[in-house]
């Protein structure tokens, strides 16, 4: 399907050879990897017990994961669908990026009790068609388990998905979990992932017509902001009514084929594997162009360039207390009173509308207000702390980029006089043409998101949902791009814990439904609850906000020192002594990127 973009990527390999430059031959063999086997990706999402292995089971035909009317999943299992094996392989991708082959008792043993070096099962199963082949499923835990032990469901899993299923169970309904869940859903996935509802184990008469079904699909609307792709699976029992049925949803499989085989993804893909072959291309001809340029130097020469870029890469992360910290010591500072101020304006909303209230039910309001008003007003609110944070983090973008650019060119004019001066400017467009790449390569990007070189085989590596991150040059806002899913997720995070809060004060008005008050002072009462819960909201949020605008701190930081060691290490070391192999390298990578139309 790729075949082009595999020769154009072969095309590379004198340039890969010639480097020597292990990270850069990984990058290439991985990319191969991806082109031949374009993989997708499909995530089941929903609370506990809402049937998603069952409905796996049924796309495999085969009871491959273990069900259980108790919970069953407690790791993330990854299961790819391949026609290039005979029989079912198993795997245990540990924390540390290695991978074990493994029992399948010993597979189903680690999904129902994970041990503490595990990151996640994997399947490879046997595969006779080819309009699913190389889907990669991933079956994941209820909401408490992926908070707690796999966090990288949000931070990658949901950002790199083509399709997402949500799983609700018939019977039981969208829960508080689910509500937390579906704050993640809409805040993390890009805006071109396809959200599916799924609407599990329902009695054999339901239709979509099923008041139930209605009503579940508009929860779950309501929420997300978009009309999902809803499909009904009808409840299946076993005949001795004790071992687990496997549900069948041909219906779903046939939606999710559409679109993984459609046009326009495909050209999607190609674009981006287009565009990861020309950034590997662009890292290769940069190394070569500065080695030949160099070699081209008398040593001093060179001395006084690896002594500005070690300059230069101090500086940049001077940035880092002249900025970064000042900024988020003072969000942190900031954060308590803003929390309090979205409180008392969430109190007052829910306040307002209980007095205005015409209802002599007091039912009826509990409902309402337990409901509607609570969870709507206090989302409400959580928003302008999420915006206070989000302006807070462009402030400080544009601050450091600005301060990144200015360093970046100090650095090139010294670079350039020493070219002038020893070349009779014969280096001058080139050295500016290598600054420019330093630290903005989308496939070395790509990369590090997928734990480098020893990580990549155990990491998510989704090339369509990458090409978002096409990086352009470090005076292109790069500061803000690396940092932009950290800021993403933290925000996403900092939304789902506040309505995580809100069942606190749920808890409150529930409560306050089982009391008897007489007609006159039910509504002061239900207002003095509200209040109530209201405050116990914020004092719940504060602290887990606190914790994530830590990691987004950290994450700045990290951002900033990876971006001074690109700089401290932009030139190489040691000065090759070749000029003669380093001129015939350079000419060799200008006819190549003639060739590709990439030059």
């Amino acid at each position: 399907m790729f075949d082009k973009y595999v020769k154009k990527l072969d095309s590379l390999d004198p340039l890969i050879e010639s480097i020597g430059n292990e990270e850069l031959t990984v990058m290439s063999q991985f990319l191969y990897d991806r082109i031949s086997h374009a993989d997708s990706y499909l995530v089941f999402l929903g609370e506990t017990s809402s049937g998603k292995s069952s409905i796996i089971n049924g796309l495999l035909s085969d009871q491959v994961l273990p069900v259980a009317a108790s919970p069953s999943t407690g790791s993330i299992t990854e299961i790819e669908l391949s026609s290039e094996v005979s029989e079912n392989q198993y795997f245990a991708i540990n924390k540390n990026a290695t991978i074990e082959s493994i029992s399948k008792k010993t597979f189903t043993d680690l999904i129902w009790k994970p041990d503490a070096k595990l990151k996640r099962t994997k399947l490879t199963h046997v595969y006779k068609g080819s309009d699913l082949n190389h889907l990669r499923i991933f079956d994941t835990p209820g909401y408490g388990s992926i908070v707690k032990e796999h966090e990288e469901v949000l931070k990658d899993f949901l950002p790199n998905s083509d399709i997402v299923v949500y799983t609700v169970n018939y019977k039981i309904g969208v829960q508080e979990e689910d509500y937390t869940f579906l704050v993640f859903l809409r805040e993390l996935v890009r805006e071109d992932v396809e959200i599916i509802l799924l609407i599990n184990r329902c009695p054999e008469t339901v239709t979509s017509d099923d008041v139930r079904v209605k009503e579940i699909k508009h929860y779950v609307s309501d929420i997300l902001s978009v009309d999902p792709k809803m499909f009904i699976v009808k409840n299946v029992i076993s005949e001795d009514g004790i071992s687990h049925a496997t549900p069948h949803c041909p219906e779903l499989w046939s939606y999710v084929s559409e679109i993984l085989n459609s046009e326009s993804r495909k050209i999607k893909l190609g674009n981006a594997f287009d565009q990861y072959i020309k950034d590997l291309y662009f890292e290769c001809d940069s190394i070569l162009t500065m080695r030949y340029q160099s070699a081209k130097l008398d040593f001093d020469s060179y001395k006084q360039i690896l002594e500005a870029q070690i300059s230069a890469a101090d500086r940049i992360e001077e940035a880092i207390n002249l900025y970064v910290n000042p900024t988020f010591d003072d969000i942190q500072a900031k954060l308590p009173s803003r929390i309090d101020t979205a409180a008392n304006h969430a109190s007052s909303n829910v306040i307002s509308k209980i007095e205005v209230c015409s209802t002599t039910s007091k039912q009826q309001m509990v409902s309402y207000t337990n409901a509607h008003l609570l969870p709507h007003c206090i989302q409400d609110e959580a928003k302008t702390v999420q915006e206070y944070i989000e302006m807070r983090m462009d402030e400080l973008n544009n601050q450091v980029d600005d301060y990144i650019q200015k360093e970046i060119v100090r650095f090139n004019d010294k670079v350039s006089i020493v070219f002038k001066t020893n070349l009779q400017n014969a280096g001058e467009k080139v050295t500016g043409k290598i600054v420019k790449e330093i630290a903005t390569n989308s496939l070395r990007g790509y990369f590090a998101s997928m734990g480098g070189a020893a990580g990549a085989n155990a990491g998510i590596a989704n090339a369509a949902s990458h090409l978002l991150k096409k990086a352009g040059n470090l005076f292109n806002h790069t500061f803000e791009r690396a940092t932009h899913n950290a800021l993403k997720s933290t925000l996403a995070k900092i939304g789902a814990t506040s309505m995580k809060a809100v069942g606190a004060v749920l808890t409150v008005i529930i409560e306050f439904a089982f009391i008897a008050w007489d007609l006159v002072t039910w509504k002061n009462a239900l207002k003095d609850k509200v209040g109530e819960g209201i405050s116990k909201w914020a004092e719940e949020t504060k602290p887990e906000v606190y914790k994530d605008i830590e990691k987004l701190r950290a994450k700045n930081i990290e951002t900033l020192r990876k971006i001074a060691d690109e700089i401290r290490h932009s030139f190489e070391p040691k000065q090759s002594d070749d000029l003669q192999k380093c001129e015939r390298d350079f000419e060799l990578s200008q006819n190549i990127g003639k060739a590709n139309g990439f030059k």
